[in-house]
């Protein structure tokens, strides 16, 4: 299978980090890392933010700019790592396409996000949709509008979206469901502890496997303690 780092915002806004975790994640035999770009533009309203001033600040530490975009593109290149993004705005889209990420990623709070799937698919490059909290119908929709487009790169995601995710509550039988009705490669965004989820997602069929990723989960951020180490 495809294997990606999900590296996400556990870098905590340190290019240092960020390049440490791109070099280990390399050395793990990771096939492409991934990251969120999100801004206060595009991830919260305005008035979310009037309430919730911690919340802007910590938003403000865990994003990245285009300098730290630049670095980051620069290090995968060297490494011949693949490299891929979960943008949450169309103007992230706008940034990254100056790069050419390897691929992109569909939030699953974005799954029904039609608009901002569209404007993805329009880029013709390979699409990650993740399916937690969808129905199948939603999952339709969403496939639909890429193939519109005309742009056939297409690979689901069965995901719990809690975090962590209880290993008795992945229902990995989905993947054979996914696979089954929509025809494309099918894998799993895993939030579990430990790896026993995904060595099993792999014997059942699928195609890419996709996990957070951190270097100690001491680490301060919102993500270290659900990622894999070393």
């Amino acid at each position: 299978p495809y294997i990606i780092a999900e590296i996400g915002s556990n870098h905590n806004g340190n290019m240092k980090i960020c390049k440490k975790m791109i070099i280990e994640a390399k050395k793990a035999g990771s096939d492409a890392v991934k990251f969120q770009f999100f801004s206060l533009n595009n991830l919260f309203s305005q008035q979310y933010f009037k309430n919730n001033k911690l919340n802007k600040n910590e938003i403000i530490k865990y994003s990245l700019n285009e300098k730290h975009l630049q670095f980051i593109f620069s290090i995968c290149k060297r490494l011949k790592i693949d490299i891929g993004f979960t943008p949450f705005g169309s103007d992230a889209v706008k940034i990254l396409k100056k790069y050419n990420p390897t691929f992109y990623k569909i939030a699953s709070m974005d799954l029904v996000n039609i608009p901002l799937i569209e404007y993805v698919a329009k880029r013709q490059k390979p699409i990650i949709l993740s399916t937690g909290m969808s129905t199948l119908s939603n999952i339709e929709d969403a496939v639909n509008t890429i193939l519109k487009s005309g742009n056939p790169n297409i690979i689901l995601l069965h995901c719990n979206s809690s975090y962590p995710a209880p290993e008795e509550e992945m229902n990995l039988a989905a993947i054979e469901t996914l696979k089954s009705t929509f025809k494309v490669p099918v894998g799993l965004s895993d939030h579990t502890f430990g790896l026993f989820v995904s060595h099993t997602a792999i014997s059942l069929g699928a195609n890419v496997i996709e996990r957070h990723f951190t270097l100690s989960r001491s680490m301060v951020g919102p993500d270290h303690i659900l990622s894999s180490e070393l």
